[in-house]
């Protein structure tokens, strides 16, 4: 069975890294990014974590991220989406080590409310978890 969870993630992935933008930690990679992007940085937005984007590319951003966030909303709706966002998720935040939700909802905008009102997404995170610790 695909895992439409991370075929997604992975098409996410590739729009963002051909996406013109940089990540600075400090003054030198600042410097590279610059040259990279061939900017002033009066020229320059910050972003998240760390990220840097053309002043005039911030509508295509936005687009960008919209429609990501739009089409993941969509798949939510997917059984088989759901159980492989959890279970990737819930992986890639360790719950095997600490049993607990939070991380794991978090790195996907929800909360325990979000998932205690929706069924689909309880009944798919109750079987993640179970099929995830099974492994264990």
């Amino acid at each position: 069975m695909v895992n439409t969870y991370l075929k997604l993630k992975q098409t996410r992935q590739k729009e963002v890294d051909k996406f013109p933008m940089f990540f600075a930690f400090n003054k030198e990679q600042f410097a590279e990014g610059l040259k990279k992007l061939n900017v002033k940085q009066e020229e320059l937005i910050s972003i998240f974590g760390g990220g840097f984007i053309r002043k005039s590319d911030k509508a295509k951003y936005i687009m960008m991220m919209d429609k990501q966030d739009n089409e993941h909303i969509r798949m939510m709706q997917d059984k088989n989406y759901v159980y492989n966002m959890f279970r990737y998720e819930l992986a890639n935040h360790e719950y095997c080590v600490r049993e607990e939700d939070e991380d794991t909802l978090q790195s996907l905008n929800l909360t325990i409310e979000d998932v205690n009102k929706n069924n689909l997404l309880k009944e798919q995170l109750m079987k993640a978890k179970k099929d995830y610790m099974a492994q264990y």
